[in-house]
């Protein structure tokens, strides 16, 4: 009869299988410090840099990593980016499950004189074109009192309807109420060299089984924008 090599410590080697630990049989002193890696934790996603460990019912192993909602602040999506000459769909990327967004620029404008700044939001596949929503007005001092006008209504995502390469001065705040799919925005701003300031709301549908992953600043028109700018994307989950 042939004999099972034995290893040091008398058990041969692949004898004792998952189906011969009882459960809760090895408890944390039979664990070896820092021996639980990242790559055991049954999680259903990959670990991104300063996320943290979340319970999620839904998925298989009950584990997911996501931005942590402590104290409810916003997070910055990468670097603040100032355009190169005639740079187009300048992009930030944001984590699943995001429901606040807060777009900043400053100084920014369209390379050519009849483009205009569009915001613009992505799924995980592709960013979307069309199906926004938007409405505008600006304010501007105008001789004796104040002047306000409607502009046209548009559906190529958040912007100012009818101001083209104009320098713009702008906030722009997206809320969602179910994680990421339907969004809603107001964005205010002024234009540089004059007395106007604007003011659009709108909202958009991404799809059903879709959230938002992604903000770019689209020009119309494809010829981007100068290199005066500074903008910049920050995200929040405000969980549930």
């Amino acid at each position: 009869m042939a004999l099972t090599r034995l290893n040091t410590h008398g058990i041969g080697a692949d004898v004792i299988i998952a189906e011969d630990i009882a459960a809760n049989a090895v408890t944390v002193s039979e664990l070896q410090d820092n021996a639980v890696t990242e790559a055991k934790l049954y999680a259903d996603n990959s670990p991104t840099n300063n996320y943290v460990l979340k319970a999620k019912s839904s998925a298989t192993g009950g584990l997911t990593w996501a931005t942590s909602t402590a104290g409810g602040g916003y997070t910055q999506s990468g670097s603040t980016v100032t355009p190169t000459a005639g740079q187009d769909n300048i992009e930030f990327t944001v984590p699943s499950g995001t429901d606040r967004l807060l777009v900043s620029f400053y100084d920014m404008k369209t390379a050519a004189s009849a483009n205009s700044l569009i915001l613009q939001l992505s799924d995980d596949s592709a960013f979307k074109t069309t199906g926004y929503h938007n409405s505008s007005a600006y304010t501007w001092k105008g001789t004796g009192s104040g002047s306000i006008r409607g502009t046209t209504y548009n559906t190529a995502g958040a912007q100012f309807t009818d101001w083209t390469n104009t320098a713009q001065f702008a906030s722009c705040e997206w809320t969602s109420p179910d994680s990421g799919r339907h969004w809603t925005w107001k964005m205010s701003g002024s234009f540089a060299g004059s007395d106007y300031f604007a003011e659009t709301y709108g909202h958009v549908d991404l799809g059903a089984g879709k959230d938002c992953r992604k903000v770019r600043f689209h020009s119309s028109g494809g010829a981007g924008f100068t290199t005066s700018g500074i903008v910049a994307v920050y995200y929040m989950e405000m969980g549930t």
